[in-house]
């Protein structure tokens, strides 16, 4: 009988062991700075910033920005919001920095209109979303906006891109 209480109290020393070290090494991803997207040109948006606590899995990061075509009179097809998948990036211990002079350029880019339209894309209102898959990279429903792939994980957002 004493055996079984000292098997029983190890057990849930271990255990409580377990949890804590979970809990330390848990990762906590957030942006120590930015996001900020700005307007490069009418069909380029260029985002930057830094997160921290990503752990070591590639990462991809996904800009949520509106988008659409403009016709040669200059009236604009009715714009919605559209995916632009970033990635994959390797974060370096637990960190990544993105934008321009960093060799990691996280993008919205316009085009894919029919005929002689135009494509456009807007900084104003962007956000960053990040993700880690299993396989593949985020995918979106063009109905619905959503992330579509089961490999996928949202790790961190949508966060504004101010």
């Amino acid at each position: 009988m004493r055996l079984k209480k000292r098997f029983v109290a190890l057990a849930a020393l271990v255990g409580a062991v377990a949890a804590i070290s979970t809990v330390a090494i848990a990762e906590n991803p957030h942006f120590i700075s930015g996001p900020t997207c700005a307007q490069t040109n009418a069909t380029l948006v260029t985002c930057s910033g830094k997160i921290a606590g990503l752990g070591s899995a590639p990462i991809f990061l996904v800009v949520n920005a509106t988008a659409g075509c403009t016709t040669q009179s200059g009236s604009n097809n009715p714009p919605g919001q559209a995916s632009f998948v970033s990635g994959p990036f390797n974060p370096s211990n637990g960190q990544f920095t993105f934008g321009p002079g960093t060799g990691n350029n996280v993008t919205a880019a316009g085009g894919n209109c029919p005929g002689t339209q135009t494509g456009f894309v807007s900084a104003e209102g962007a956000t960053i979303s990040v993700y880690t898959c299993t396989s593949g990279q985020p995918t979106f429903s063009r109905k619905t906006g959503a992330q579509t792939n089961a490999n996928c994980t949202l790790i961190l957002g949508p966060v504004a891109a101010g």
